[in-house]
């Protein structure tokens, strides 16, 4: 209930009027219960009730116990819980900003996990379910081929230093529960410095340095934080990406930048500062109040994938210069299916050459499977309509991630 409608109560009752601001008799919870929206949360305005403290038990009853830790009636991105845990009166704040900002904190990505589809992160489709067609792809993955390990293969990534993804974030509140509007984020390819020759463990404590030599990848802007949750969302986010630093040219790739595009697009991370560290670390939880946090998830279109990103990766596979030109792939979606088409030529491995990705899809077995049936099993996999046209095109992805402090960064210029 907002102050102005509460004072309108109170101005009807001092008139006489038989309206009352707040019904708490018990053997009526509805009608107590009616001057709440309860499906937005952070509308709900408990100071003209004398707030969260103020509360009659029917009234209290009108929320669960994770409802109640989401309240903020004077929107100042620190819940009313929190504030009377501080001994501080959330109806009655002098300072509703962000107060003071942080310098600049450096984070590095220390976990990254694909949830199994149903446990998170976000109903991006409207059907009341959590949305993660990453995770249902990947158990059919494994049983084409048998030896792939997913966690195995990105355990590996860490240890090794192979992926080394550093995160800037600027803009953020000395106290992190405050809330602020326009937070942003830099997302940069780094290395791990040789000289300080740091474990995972180590790394995952906070304790990594890392050396990056280019600009940004990505950068984010327009990122909340309220009561520790950082978070981003659109309907639509084109994600510009800088490969050039990925060294995809060892592997045959003659590919500097994509544009991928998530739609929708959510990120939510439970925050927080730790004694004695630099940066910003995330929470072990992966929920709060009920509700999946540390995720980043969204839709991707399939077909965009294929023509835009994948079969550009192609066209210097081959001598032949129709298929140099058009590269090996095509697709489209039609009748609820992924078609995905080799053009002509590109179905026979003979007419392939090179190392890297080339040399991957010439494989027999592996270029029987996407000129044959991998539309087919992509096609039962698609949630998300990308492009408004009533059609699902996409599919949604789901990830689990971590963030430590980073102890040092050097940039090299």
């Amino acid at each position: 209930m907002s102050r102005k409608l509460y004072m309108m109560l109170a101005g009807s009752l001092a008139m006489g009027s038989v309206v009352t601001a707040c019904d708490d008799t018990p053997d009526e919870p509805a009608d107590v219960c009616d001057q709440f929206d309860l499906s937005d949360m952070d509308a709900i305005d408990l100071c003209p009730l004398g707030g969260l403290s103020g509360l009659s038990a029917a009234q209290r009853a009108c929320f669960s116990s994770d409802q109640l830790q989401l309240i903020d009636s004077d929107n100042d991105g620190i819940t009313d819980s929190d504030e009377l845990a501080d001994n501080t009166d959330a109806c009655d704040a002098s300072d509703p900003g962000a107060g003071p900002i942080q310098e600049p904190q450096w984070s590095y990505l220390s976990n990254l996990a694909i949830p199994e589809a149903g446990s998170c992160c976000a109903d991006l489709n409207g059907d009341g379910e959590f949305n993660n067609g990453l995770g249902e792809l990947l158990p059919l993955v494994g049983q084409l081929a048998g030896d792939f390990d997913i966690e195995e293969v990105l355990t590996g990534l860490f240890e090794e230093g192979t992926l080394t993804l550093l995160f800037r974030t600027a803009g953020l509140p000395e106290d992190l529960r405050r809330r602020v509007n326009n937070a942003t984020v830099d997302v940069f390819i780094g290395d791990l410095d040789p000289e300080a020759e740091t474990t995972l463990a180590e790394r995952r404590a906070g304790d990594g340095s890392y050396i990056i030599e280019n600009d940004a990848v990505v950068t984010i802007t327009g990122v909340q934080n309220a009561n520790s949750i950082l978070s981003f969302q659109t309907d639509s986010f084109d994600l510009d990406i800088d490969l050039s630093s990925f060294g995809l040219d060892e592997l045959g790739i003659d590919l500097d930048a994509i544009t991928l595009s998530i739609q929708p697009a959510l990120l939510k991370l439970q925050i927080e500062n730790r004694a004695g560290k630099s940066g910003l670390f995330t929470t072990s939880a992966t929920s709060f109040a009920g509700q999946p946090t540390n995720y980043l998830t969204g839709g991707i279109g399939l077909v965009a994938i294929i023509n835009d990103v994948l079969n550009p990766l192609t066209t210097g596979c081959f001598e032949d210069a129709a298929l140099a030109e058009s590269g090996a792939l095509s697709a489209d979606v039609s009748g609820g299916a992924v078609n995905i088409a080799c053009n002509p030529g590109a179905e026979d491995a003979a007419n392939w050459s090179g190392d890297g990705i080339c040399d991957l899809l010439a494989d027999e077995t592996v270029l029987g499977l996407v000129c044959g049936s991998l539309g087919t099993l992509l096609g039962g996999l698609l949630d998300v309509d990308t492009d408004g046209d009533g059609v699902d095109d996409g599919l949604s992805v789901g990830l689990h991630l971590g963030f430590s402090g980073a102890a040092a960064v050097t940039i090299v210029e």
